[in-house]
């Protein structure tokens, strides 16, 4: 009797190990087979993109705008076979965009006015960031500049009110007019050390703006570059900076001391306006020295000899 009930264990042990067998084996093919359909649906996916867009009639490698059924997607895939795009602007649908080609090329004003948009992954060998691109992109949260990135153009970023974060590329040597003007919710820029020229209105009325890092190669800094940028309390130019245009800091509510380098050679009359006392500070002797008057009436200024 008990041989008897020592083999019906050894036997139940026996099935439910097959059984356990038979599971797992189950769970594999299926677990195989999903990824296999995930595999075949983004293949299909990526040739349907192709379907999304317009082609232009002379250049089928160059987008030209959206089809009906583009222009319902919140995600979209720019095609490899894209060269080139324009005239994707005024997406009221789109919240995030890719690119499959590195090499693919944006035109000014691509994307412009994509006011639901909320995030873009840009080209990596992308050289040039040509005009307002993204002027407009109003839910827009951050941005990465690829670092092959030159220049980036005019207008970029402008009325971006939910940027938050920019990480700038470091072959950076110029950034626009008007770039990230009243990207009013970013904090704190860092400029790479390759930036040579910040140009007018380059990040004016960045009302949330509280710290700016400058590259050590910055040589310009344009009029009204950060003028109303309201939250910044100290601005430390670098070391070799040579020009300030008028109204670059004018009217940063906010400020207390500003440090300027003996390089400093070119400063136009109220680059600095304030309407509160802030400190100046300069090297005696130093041609800023000499033309302090040209930032503001003193009765607001407290110079400060390093």
């Amino acid at each position: 009797m008990l041989r008897k009930k020592t083999n019906m264990g050894l036997i139940l042990v026996i099935i439910i190990a097959i059984i356990a067998i038979i599971i797992g084996i189950a769970m594999i093919l299926v677990n195989n087979q999903v990824q296999e359909s995930e595999g075949k649906n983004n293949l299909e996916n990526e040739v349907a993109n192709e379907d999304y867009f317009k082609w232009s009639p002379t250049d089928d490698t160059m987008i030209i705008g959206y089809t009906e059924e583009g222009l319902k997607q919140t995600e979209l895939v720019i095609p490899k076979k894209a060269t080139s795009v324009q005239g994707l602007k005024e997406n009221k649908t789109v919240k995030y965009i890719s690119f499959a080609n590195p090499d693919t090329e944006i035109q000014s004003n691509a994307f412009r006015n994509c006011t639901n948009l909320e995030k873009i992954d840009l080209p990596s060998n992308l050289h040039i960031i040509e005009n307002s691109i993204l002027n407009g992109a109003s839910s827009l949260k951050s941005i990465l500049i690829p670092e092959n990135v030159t220049e980036i153009g005019s207008n970029f970023c402008l009325k971006c009110e939910a940027l938050e974060e920019v990480t700038f590329g470091n072959n950076i040597t110029k950034i626009g007019r008007s770039a990230f003007e009243n990207a009013s919710s970013l904090k704190k820029i860092i400029l790479p050390n390759s930036v040579i020229e910040i140009a007018n209105g380059a990040f004016e009325n960045n009302t949330s703006l509280e710290e700016i890092v400058f590259g050590t190669g910055l040589k310009i800094i344009g009029e009204s570059a950060f003028q109303k940028c309201t939250s910044v309390k100290e601005i430390n130019l670098p070391e070799g900076i040579e020009k300030l245009d008028i109204w670059a800091f004018a009217y940063m509510d906010s400020l207390k001391d500003i440090y300027i380098p003996s390089t400093l050679n070119t400063i136009a009359i109220s680059s600095i306006v304030q309407t509160h006392n802030f400190n100046v500070h300069i090297k005696q002797g130093s041609y800023i020295d000499n033309s302090i008057s040209g930032l503001m009436g003193t009765k607001f200024m407290n110079v400060i000899y390093q």
